[in-house]
């Protein structure tokens, strides 16, 4: 499209934030776990804070002869000497040599979608579907390409981030992709969440082609009732299939090669766009529709990678009764917002601290076996 103009990032609002943690407040929490630490028999050789939005991580080196896991059997008590809500311990930092203990700071910082959005290493980062999230504990933008993962989980408690979450993904796809390399398919049980992305429909929402008027395709256009979900999900196993087919007589293997070949003029079809499944409320979907929805679900999470289809279904009640087997097997990445118990935390990240998050956009975010924590 070349006369297509991209959005700007003054379209957003700018959240300066005066959230500021003091050196004082840096220097009593670490004599604080120094204390406390020496209190049960631990010394330690070095400490050193790094300081994020809302977190701040100490990284300790402990004397020689301690056992790390008598440091983490010290969580309460350094959460109880701290007076803080929400202490994590990770014991210990992959390929530091240290044991990080993360604490919430007193003032927390608000990250301003368009600060992430404007910033060098979004703009810059070379993927086929760019997404920022929000910065990280060293207080860097935490970048990742979606196409690369293929598919995302997103599990949290209400009221805990989830929806500006998914909002933030989506803003940074638009911001990246145009409309003829990206389409969304956007279901929503809850009805209001995704209304704002109504005027997307002549550009980057992908509809159900049996809609007989206008009225009918704008009803459509974000999926709202279990039925209608059901047959969105079904036309997506089919046209998953015909771009596998028009792969496979291109002699590809995926989207990337096709669209090369048409560019290169090699095959005579028009350039394939990316398609994002967005699923708000995955729990009542599975209650309202069940096997019909969760069958098409798996069968593209399994196959849909090379077609280009990519889902990121999200639900607050991350239970092994709507997470089933299948589906987690085929959804590697996985964003975690807080949950009530360690049980939900396992379920969703195959291991605890989802749960001792601190809330309000709060996240951990695993894709393979390092888990980050982002704001």
């Amino acid at each position: 499209l070349h006369s297509y103009t991209p959005p700007m990032p003054t379209l957003l609002v700018d959240h300066k934030s005066n959230a500021v943690t003091s050196d004082e407040e840096i220097f009593q929490n670490k004599e604080r776990i120094r204390e406390t630490l020496l209190n049960f028999g631990i010394p330690i050789r070095s400490m050193h804070a790094t300081v994020g939005p809302t977190v701040t991580l100490y990284e300790i080196v402990q004397e020689q002869g301690v056992k790390i896991s008598k440091i983490q059997g010290l969580e309460n008590d350094i959460a109880q000497s701290l007076k803080a809500l929400g202490i994590r311990i990770i014991a210990p930092m992959p390929g530091r040599g240290t044991i990080g203990i993360e604490v919430p700071n007193i003032n927390k910082e608000t990250v301003s979608m368009r600060s992430a959005i404007q910033s060098e290493r979004f703009q810059n980062f070379k993927a086929e579907l760019p997404v920022v999230i929000g910065r990280t504990i060293q207080n860097e933008n935490y970048v990742f390409d979606l196409a690369k993962m293929p598919h995302l989980l997103v599990a949290g408690a209400t009221g805990m981030g989830k929806s500006v979450g998914l909002n933030a993904i989506l803003t940074s796809l638009l911001y990246r992709k145009d409309p003829s390399q990206l389409k969304f398919v956007l279901i929503d049980p809850k009805t209001v969440e995704f209304t704002p992305y109504n005027p997307l429909l002549k550009h980057y929402l992908a509809v159900v082609p049996t809609a007989a008027d206008e009225e009918d395709e704008r009803r459509r256009a974000i999926v709202k009732k279990a039925k209608d979900a059901e047959q969105v999900l079904s036309s997506l196993c089919i046209e998953m299939e015909n771009r596998l087919a028009k792969c496979g007589e291109a002699g590809v293997r995926n989207i990337v090669e096709y669209n090369d070949l048409v560019r290169k003029h090699k095959v005579e079809d028009d350039i394939m766009p990316y398609i994002v499944v967005v699923i708000d409320e995955f729990a009542d979907l599975i209650m309202t529709a069940g096997k019909e929805v969760e069958m098409p679900i798996a069968r593209i999470a399994q196959l849909a990678r090379a077609a280009g289809i990519h889902m990121i279904i999200a639900t607050q009640r991350p239970s092994t009764n709507i997470i089933t087997g299948s589906i987690k097997a085929n959804f590697p990445g996985r964003l975690a917002f807080r949950v009530s118990s360690m049980i939900d935390s396992r379920t969703i990240l195959d291991s605890p601290g989802a749960n001792q998050l601190i809330g309000r956009g709060d996240l951990l975010f695993s894709q393979g076996n390092d888990l980050t924590r982002v704001q």
